[in-house]
Protein backbone atom coordinates (compact mmCIF):
# COMPACT_ATOMS: atom_id res chain seq x y z
CA UNK A 1 0.00 0.00 0.00
CA UNK A 2 1.51 3.44 -0.96
CA UNK A 3 1.72 5.99 1.66
CA UNK A 4 -0.89 8.32 0.39
CA UNK A 5 -3.26 5.18 0.78
CA UNK A 6 -1.61 4.68 4.20
CA UNK A 7 -2.60 8.46 4.77
CA UNK A 8 -6.14 7.95 3.54
CA UNK A 9 -6.82 4.65 5.79
CA UNK A 10 -5.65 7.18 8.75
CA UNK A 11 -7.74 9.52 7.75
CA UNK A 12 -10.76 7.15 7.91
CA UNK A 13 -9.75 5.50 10.64
CA UNK A 14 -9.95 9.25 12.39
CA UNK A 15 -13.33 9.24 10.94
CA UNK A 16 -14.68 6.23 12.42
CA UNK A 17 -13.41 6.89 15.95
CA UNK A 18 -13.50 11.07 16.25
CA UNK A 19 -15.83 13.63 15.88
CA UNK A 20 -13.84 14.95 13.45
CA UNK A 21 -13.44 14.51 9.72
CA UNK A 22 -17.60 14.18 9.26
CA UNK A 23 -19.70 14.48 7.22
CA UNK A 24 -19.20 17.13 5.06
CA UNK A 25 -15.16 16.70 4.85
CA UNK A 26 -16.37 12.80 3.47
CA UNK A 27 -18.62 14.65 1.46
CA UNK A 28 -15.75 16.69 -0.13
CA UNK A 29 -13.78 14.26 -0.75
CA UNK A 30 -16.52 12.16 -2.58
CA UNK A 31 -16.69 15.35 -4.67
CA UNK A 32 -13.04 15.71 -5.51
CA UNK A 33 -13.01 12.00 -6.41
CA UNK A 34 -16.03 12.44 -8.84
CA UNK A 35 -14.19 15.58 -10.29
CA UNK A 36 -10.82 13.58 -10.64
CA UNK A 37 -12.82 10.67 -12.30
CA UNK A 38 -14.58 13.32 -14.87
CA UNK A 39 -10.98 14.69 -15.46
CA UNK A 40 -9.63 11.27 -16.62
CA UNK A 41 -12.42 10.25 -18.32
CA UNK A 42 -12.04 13.87 -20.65
CA UNK A 43 -8.28 13.06 -20.75
CA UNK A 44 -8.51 9.61 -22.12
CA UNK A 45 -11.05 10.76 -24.79
CA UNK A 46 -8.70 13.37 -25.85
CA UNK A 47 -6.01 11.10 -26.59
CA UNK A 48 -8.67 8.25 -28.09
CA UNK A 49 -9.56 10.91 -30.73
CA UNK A 50 -12.54 13.06 -29.21
CA UNK A 51 -12.38 17.07 -30.63
CA UNK A 52 -10.87 19.37 -27.80
CA UNK A 53 -12.96 22.79 -27.03
CA UNK A 54 -15.34 21.70 -24.91
CA UNK A 55 -14.06 18.27 -23.78
CA UNK A 56 -10.49 20.34 -23.02
CA UNK A 57 -12.58 22.85 -20.85
CA UNK A 58 -14.34 20.40 -18.62
CA UNK A 59 -11.13 18.66 -18.16
CA UNK A 60 -9.62 21.90 -16.79
CA UNK A 61 -12.64 22.59 -14.82
CA UNK A 62 -12.86 19.68 -13.15
CA UNK A 63 -9.14 20.12 -12.10
CA UNK A 64 -10.06 23.17 -10.62
CA UNK A 65 -12.99 21.63 -8.64
CA UNK A 66 -11.69 18.80 -7.71
CA UNK A 67 -8.78 20.92 -5.48
CA UNK A 68 -11.13 23.48 -4.45
CA UNK A 69 -12.93 20.69 -3.43
CA UNK A 70 -9.90 19.17 -1.58
CA UNK A 71 -9.35 22.39 -0.23
CA UNK A 72 -12.87 22.12 1.62
CA UNK A 73 -12.44 18.62 3.06
CA UNK A 74 -9.95 20.57 5.52
CA UNK A 75 -11.89 23.71 5.84
CA UNK A 76 -15.08 21.70 7.10
CA UNK A 77 -12.47 20.30 9.88
CA UNK A 78 -11.31 23.44 10.96
CA UNK A 79 -14.48 25.08 10.52
CA UNK A 80 -16.48 22.55 12.63
CA UNK A 81 -13.78 22.34 15.26
CA UNK A 82 -14.71 25.63 16.35
CA UNK A 83 -18.17 24.74 16.36
CA UNK A 84 -17.14 21.69 18.84
CA UNK A 85 -15.77 24.50 21.21
CA UNK A 86 -18.08 26.28 21.44
CA UNK A 87 -16.72 29.36 19.21
CA UNK A 88 -20.57 31.09 18.35
CA UNK A 89 -22.44 32.83 15.72
CA UNK A 90 -19.12 33.26 13.64
CA UNK A 91 -18.10 29.38 13.79
CA UNK A 92 -21.48 28.44 13.25
CA UNK A 93 -22.01 30.41 9.98
CA UNK A 94 -18.62 29.17 8.84
CA UNK A 95 -19.78 25.42 9.41
CA UNK A 96 -23.00 26.14 7.32
CA UNK A 97 -20.87 28.11 4.67
CA UNK A 98 -18.42 25.45 4.11
CA UNK A 99 -20.93 22.67 2.77
CA UNK A 100 -22.80 25.22 0.38
CA UNK A 101 -19.71 25.47 -0.80
CA UNK A 102 -18.99 22.02 -1.46
CA UNK A 103 -22.69 21.37 -2.88
CA UNK A 104 -22.14 24.68 -5.33
CA UNK A 105 -19.01 23.65 -6.66
CA UNK A 106 -20.61 19.91 -7.53
CA UNK A 107 -23.73 21.22 -8.77
CA UNK A 108 -21.79 23.77 -11.15
CA UNK A 109 -19.38 20.55 -11.94
CA UNK A 110 -22.78 18.39 -12.75
CA UNK A 111 -24.13 20.92 -14.77
CA UNK A 112 -20.91 21.37 -17.31
CA UNK A 113 -21.15 17.34 -18.42
CA UNK A 114 -23.59 17.23 -21.32
CA UNK A 115 -20.18 17.72 -23.95
CA UNK A 116 -18.39 15.29 -22.01
CA UNK A 117 -21.54 12.86 -21.64
CA UNK A 118 -21.80 13.27 -25.95
CA UNK A 119 -18.05 12.37 -26.86
CA UNK A 120 -16.41 10.50 -23.90
CA UNK A 121 -14.69 7.39 -25.23
CA UNK A 122 -17.20 4.68 -24.48
CA UNK A 123 -13.87 2.63 -22.76
CA UNK A 124 -13.98 5.19 -20.05
CA UNK A 125 -17.82 5.96 -19.86
CA UNK A 126 -17.97 3.89 -16.31
CA UNK A 127 -15.32 6.22 -14.60
CA UNK A 128 -17.48 9.27 -16.18
CA UNK A 129 -20.50 7.20 -14.46
CA UNK A 130 -19.39 7.01 -11.15
CA UNK A 131 -17.52 10.33 -11.05
CA UNK A 132 -20.84 11.81 -11.81
CA UNK A 133 -22.14 9.97 -9.33
CA UNK A 134 -19.83 11.13 -6.43
CA UNK A 135 -20.25 14.46 -7.44
CA UNK A 136 -24.14 14.15 -6.56
CA UNK A 137 -23.08 12.72 -3.08
CA UNK A 138 -21.14 15.64 -2.75
CA UNK A 139 -23.59 17.88 -3.66
CA UNK A 140 -26.13 16.11 -1.21
CA UNK A 141 -23.79 15.93 1.48
CA UNK A 142 -23.53 19.78 1.41
CA UNK A 143 -26.88 20.22 1.25
CA UNK A 144 -27.96 18.22 3.82
CA UNK A 145 -25.50 19.55 6.24
CA UNK A 146 -26.03 23.17 5.62
CA UNK A 147 -30.21 22.58 6.15
CA UNK A 148 -29.14 21.17 9.37
CA UNK A 149 -26.48 24.45 10.53
CA UNK A 150 -28.60 26.24 9.55
CA UNK A 151 -31.58 25.39 11.67
CA UNK A 152 -28.95 25.98 14.95
CA UNK A 153 -28.48 29.83 13.24
CA UNK A 154 -32.51 30.09 13.80
CA UNK A 155 -33.97 33.25 12.21
CA UNK A 156 -30.44 35.10 12.92
CA UNK A 157 -29.81 37.87 9.75
CA UNK A 158 -26.43 36.98 9.54
CA UNK A 159 -27.50 33.93 8.02
CA UNK A 160 -29.79 35.56 6.02
CA UNK A 161 -27.02 35.20 2.87
CA UNK A 162 -26.45 31.39 3.57
CA UNK A 163 -30.39 30.91 3.30
CA UNK A 164 -30.45 32.41 0.33
CA UNK A 165 -27.65 30.38 -0.93
CA UNK A 166 -29.62 27.29 -0.31
CA UNK A 167 -32.69 28.14 -1.54
CA UNK A 168 -30.91 28.58 -5.45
Amino acid sequence: MSETVNDLDVWLDDMAGAALPGGVAAGALAGAMGAALIAKAGRVSLRRGTPEGAVADMVAIADSGRRELMRLVQADVDAYRKVLHKQGLTAWLAATGVPLQVAEISHKLLGQLDRLCQECWPGIAVDLEIGIDLLKVARAAGLIAARDNLSYLESRPEADGLRRRLEA
